[in-house]
């Protein structure tokens, strides 16, 4: 019964290898597609310079300076050292900031605190 059934299988298969092939290939491609949008508008890694109105990340990437004009956080906010995460939208304005400190002895309000973490999420409204 099985030996009788197992031909019809391999025909369907053959049949629908081109189909099979270009769902992969769909896949492939959106996946591709999102890991670049999310290049493109997604800035993660550990701040290695802070000026008046930009900030400098370094990841393994490469380091980025972004313009801060507009953002939902100061830049005095920001020190070396911290891991932060921006978000910016089509037009390059920032609309998301998250900034992970590790400093035991500063406590600042609205923050989520773990034993020697602080986290700071900023949106833009």
């Amino acid at each position: 019964m099985v030996k009788e059934r197992l031909p019809e299988g391999k025909v369907r298969l053959g049949r629908n290898r081109k189909r099979i092939g270009a769902a992969i290939l769909a896949v492939v491609i959106l996946g591709a597609v999102s890991a670049g949008a999310c290049a493109l508008f997604q800035i993660k890694g550990v701040v290695t310079s802070v000026g008046d109105h930009s900030v400098t990340v370094a990841n393994f990437l490469g380091t980025q300076t972004v313009d801060l004009t507009g953002a939902p956080l100061k830049a005095a906010n920001i020190k070396v050292g911290d891991r932060i995460k921006i978000r910016k939208n089509l037009q390059g304005d920032i609309v998301y900031v998250k900034l992970f400190s590790i400093r035991n002895s500063e406590h600042r309000p609205q923050e989520k605190e773990q034993p020697g973490r602080i986290e700071r999420e900023y949106h833009v409204l």
